[in-house]
Protein backbone atom coordinates (compact mmCIF):
# COMPACT_ATOMS: atom_id res chain seq x y z
CA UNK A 1 0.00 0.00 0.00
CA UNK A 2 2.67 2.24 1.05
CA UNK A 3 4.53 1.65 -2.61
CA UNK A 4 1.03 2.21 -4.05
CA UNK A 5 0.55 5.28 -1.86
CA UNK A 6 4.52 6.78 -3.04
CA UNK A 7 3.30 5.90 -7.08
CA UNK A 8 0.45 7.59 -6.84
CA UNK A 9 2.06 10.57 -5.30
CA UNK A 10 5.18 10.84 -8.11
CA UNK A 11 2.69 10.68 -10.52
CA UNK A 12 0.48 13.89 -9.13
CA UNK A 13 3.83 15.66 -8.78
CA UNK A 14 4.79 14.90 -12.34
CA UNK A 15 7.55 12.11 -11.36
CA UNK A 16 6.73 9.11 -13.41
CA UNK A 17 4.64 10.64 -16.36
CA UNK A 18 7.28 9.40 -19.30
CA UNK A 19 6.23 5.90 -18.21
CA UNK A 20 2.34 6.64 -18.13
CA UNK A 21 2.72 8.32 -21.72
CA UNK A 22 4.81 5.11 -22.72
CA UNK A 23 1.96 2.92 -21.46
CA UNK A 24 -0.59 4.70 -23.09
CA UNK A 25 1.23 4.48 -26.57
CA UNK A 26 1.28 0.47 -25.78
CA UNK A 27 -2.27 0.42 -24.57
CA UNK A 28 -3.16 2.06 -28.13
CA UNK A 29 -1.23 0.05 -30.34
CA UNK A 30 -2.41 -3.12 -28.76
CA UNK A 31 -6.18 -1.94 -28.62
CA UNK A 32 -6.82 -4.21 -32.09
CA UNK A 33 -5.32 -7.09 -30.39
CA UNK A 34 -8.08 -7.20 -27.66
CA UNK A 35 -10.67 -6.90 -30.55
CA UNK A 36 -12.73 -10.43 -31.52
CA UNK A 37 -10.72 -11.92 -34.40
CA UNK A 38 -14.17 -13.05 -35.97
CA UNK A 39 -15.12 -9.36 -35.74
CA UNK A 40 -12.29 -8.34 -37.36
CA UNK A 41 -12.62 -10.21 -40.27
CA UNK A 42 -15.76 -9.16 -40.76
CA UNK A 43 -14.30 -5.25 -41.11
CA UNK A 44 -11.59 -5.98 -43.29
CA UNK A 45 -13.63 -6.62 -46.84
CA UNK A 46 -15.54 -3.26 -46.16
CA UNK A 47 -12.44 -1.37 -45.64
CA UNK A 48 -10.98 -3.25 -48.36
CA UNK A 49 -13.99 -1.95 -51.17
CA UNK A 50 -13.42 1.65 -49.75
CA UNK A 51 -10.02 1.73 -50.56
CA UNK A 52 -10.44 -0.18 -53.92
CA UNK A 53 -13.36 1.89 -54.99
CA UNK A 54 -11.09 5.46 -53.88
CA UNK A 55 -8.37 3.84 -56.17
CA UNK A 56 -10.37 4.35 -59.29
CA UNK A 57 -10.73 8.38 -58.53
CA UNK A 58 -8.50 10.62 -60.44
CA UNK A 59 -10.52 14.21 -58.54
CA UNK A 60 -7.84 16.41 -60.93
CA UNK A 61 -8.08 14.25 -63.91
CA UNK A 62 -11.61 14.33 -63.51
CA UNK A 63 -12.49 18.59 -62.94
CA UNK A 64 -9.63 18.58 -65.52
CA UNK A 65 -12.21 16.86 -68.30
CA UNK A 66 -14.57 18.39 -66.82
CA UNK A 67 -13.68 21.92 -67.47
CA UNK A 68 -11.85 21.10 -70.84
CA UNK A 69 -14.88 18.70 -72.65
CA UNK A 70 -17.80 19.83 -70.97
CA UNK A 71 -17.28 23.92 -70.33
CA UNK A 72 -18.42 23.52 -66.57
CA UNK A 73 -16.77 25.28 -64.61
CA UNK A 74 -14.96 23.72 -60.90
CA UNK A 75 -17.47 25.10 -59.24
CA UNK A 76 -20.75 23.62 -61.30
CA UNK A 77 -18.72 20.26 -60.81
CA UNK A 78 -18.38 21.00 -57.32
CA UNK A 79 -21.59 22.25 -56.39
CA UNK A 80 -23.78 20.06 -58.36
CA UNK A 81 -23.04 16.78 -55.82
CA UNK A 82 -20.60 15.34 -58.15
CA UNK A 83 -17.12 16.78 -57.45
CA UNK A 84 -17.61 16.72 -53.76
CA UNK A 85 -19.13 13.33 -53.41
CA UNK A 86 -15.89 12.16 -55.22
CA UNK A 87 -13.68 13.71 -53.46
CA UNK A 88 -15.73 12.66 -50.45
CA UNK A 89 -15.18 9.19 -51.67
CA UNK A 90 -11.78 9.60 -51.79
CA UNK A 91 -11.15 10.59 -48.52
CA UNK A 92 -13.55 7.71 -47.05
CA UNK A 93 -10.84 5.43 -48.75
CA UNK A 94 -7.88 6.99 -47.31
CA UNK A 95 -9.69 7.03 -43.98
CA UNK A 96 -10.45 2.95 -44.32
CA UNK A 97 -6.49 2.42 -45.40
CA UNK A 98 -5.44 4.55 -42.32
CA UNK A 99 -7.70 1.98 -40.27
CA UNK A 100 -6.16 -1.27 -41.99
CA UNK A 101 -2.72 -0.53 -41.74
CA UNK A 102 -3.62 0.45 -37.96
CA UNK A 103 -5.36 -3.15 -37.46
CA UNK A 104 -2.99 -5.08 -39.18
CA UNK A 105 -0.10 -3.79 -37.07
CA UNK A 106 -1.39 -3.52 -34.27
CA UNK A 107 0.30 -5.75 -31.32
CA UNK A 108 -1.63 -9.07 -30.65
CA UNK A 109 -3.87 -8.56 -33.51
CA UNK A 110 -5.62 -12.13 -34.84
CA UNK A 111 -3.33 -13.13 -37.68
CA UNK A 112 -6.21 -13.68 -39.88
CA UNK A 113 -7.00 -10.26 -40.23
CA UNK A 114 -3.05 -9.57 -41.85
CA UNK A 115 -2.91 -9.69 -45.60
CA UNK A 116 -0.40 -8.51 -47.80
CA UNK A 117 -2.22 -7.60 -50.92
CA UNK A 118 -4.24 -5.07 -48.38
CA UNK A 119 -1.16 -3.43 -46.97
CA UNK A 120 0.17 -2.75 -50.47
CA UNK A 121 -3.76 -1.73 -51.41
CA UNK A 122 -3.04 0.48 -49.09
CA UNK A 123 -0.54 2.05 -49.33
CA UNK A 124 -0.60 2.04 -53.52
CA UNK A 125 -3.70 4.48 -52.59
CA UNK A 126 -1.86 6.95 -50.56
CA UNK A 127 0.65 6.92 -53.26
CA UNK A 128 -1.44 7.63 -55.97
CA UNK A 129 -3.51 10.04 -54.43
CA UNK A 130 -0.69 12.27 -53.38
CA UNK A 131 1.31 11.75 -56.77
CA UNK A 132 -2.19 12.10 -58.46
CA UNK A 133 -4.10 14.65 -56.52
CA UNK A 134 -2.54 16.89 -53.65
CA UNK A 135 1.06 17.14 -55.54
CA UNK A 136 -0.42 18.97 -58.48
CA UNK A 137 -2.56 21.04 -55.57
CA UNK A 138 0.09 22.18 -53.76
CA UNK A 139 2.10 23.35 -57.00
CA UNK A 140 -0.89 24.52 -58.70
CA UNK A 141 -0.12 23.10 -61.84
CA UNK A 142 -3.23 20.43 -62.48
CA UNK A 143 -3.63 22.48 -65.79
CA UNK A 144 -0.54 21.06 -67.18
CA UNK A 145 -1.53 17.30 -67.16
CA UNK A 146 -2.55 17.64 -70.76
CA UNK A 147 -5.81 15.84 -71.95
CA UNK A 148 -6.86 12.12 -71.34
CA UNK A 149 -6.23 9.35 -73.90
CA UNK A 150 -9.52 9.48 -74.80
CA UNK A 151 -10.27 13.29 -75.26
CA UNK A 152 -7.12 13.34 -77.22
CA UNK A 153 -7.75 10.64 -79.90
CA UNK A 154 -11.27 11.81 -80.50
CA UNK A 155 -10.31 16.15 -80.83
CA UNK A 156 -6.59 16.01 -81.65
CA UNK A 157 -7.06 19.97 -83.28
CA UNK A 158 -8.10 20.92 -79.46
CA UNK A 159 -4.81 19.19 -78.14
CA UNK A 160 -2.52 20.52 -80.35
CA UNK A 161 -4.13 24.26 -79.46
CA UNK A 162 -4.16 23.61 -75.50
CA UNK A 163 -0.66 22.11 -75.80
CA UNK A 164 2.50 24.12 -73.88
CA UNK A 165 4.52 25.97 -76.43
CA UNK A 166 7.77 24.94 -76.51
CA UNK A 167 10.50 26.65 -74.60
CA UNK A 168 14.74 26.86 -74.74
CA UNK A 169 15.80 24.14 -72.66
CA UNK A 170 18.44 26.48 -71.00
CA UNK A 171 15.95 28.66 -69.82
CA UNK A 172 13.31 28.85 -66.72
CA UNK A 173 10.35 29.59 -67.68
CA UNK A 174 8.52 32.58 -65.50
CA UNK A 175 5.32 31.75 -64.05
CA UNK A 176 2.39 30.65 -66.38
CA UNK A 177 5.13 32.01 -69.48
CA UNK A 178 4.41 29.03 -71.49
CA UNK A 179 0.63 28.52 -70.76
CA UNK A 180 -1.81 29.47 -73.33
CA UNK A 181 -4.72 31.44 -72.56
CA UNK A 182 -6.87 28.19 -72.78
CA UNK A 183 -4.26 27.33 -70.02
CA UNK A 184 -4.62 30.34 -68.28
CA UNK A 185 -8.66 29.51 -68.21
CA UNK A 186 -7.92 26.24 -66.91
CA UNK A 187 -5.55 27.21 -64.39
CA UNK A 188 -8.05 29.38 -62.96
CA UNK A 189 -10.71 27.03 -63.19
CA UNK A 190 -8.83 24.28 -61.26
CA UNK A 191 -7.31 26.54 -58.78
CA UNK A 192 -10.59 26.00 -57.19
CA UNK A 193 -10.10 22.45 -56.72
CA UNK A 194 -6.92 22.83 -54.73
CA UNK A 195 -8.36 23.54 -51.80
CA UNK A 196 -10.90 20.50 -51.05
CA UNK A 197 -7.93 18.35 -52.26
CA UNK A 198 -5.98 19.65 -49.66
CA UNK A 199 -8.66 18.92 -46.72
CA UNK A 200 -8.34 15.21 -47.52
CA UNK A 201 -4.56 15.15 -46.70
CA UNK A 202 -4.78 14.88 -42.75
CA UNK A 203 -6.80 11.04 -43.96
CA UNK A 204 -3.53 10.09 -44.78
CA UNK A 205 -2.12 9.78 -41.44
CA UNK A 206 -1.53 6.55 -40.05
Amino acid sequence: NNYHDMSISRSRHGHGSHQEVILEEIEKKAGFGLVDGDTLTLLIPILEQHVEHASSINIVREAYDEVENRSKSVDQWLKNGVGYSRIAQVRQGLEAASIMLTIMTSKGVDRRVINEDSVEACIELMRQHIVKNVQPAINATGHLIGPSTSSSSSSPTKQKSSSPSPLPSKKKPRKNQNISSGHVLLNRELKRLYKPILSTVASLSI
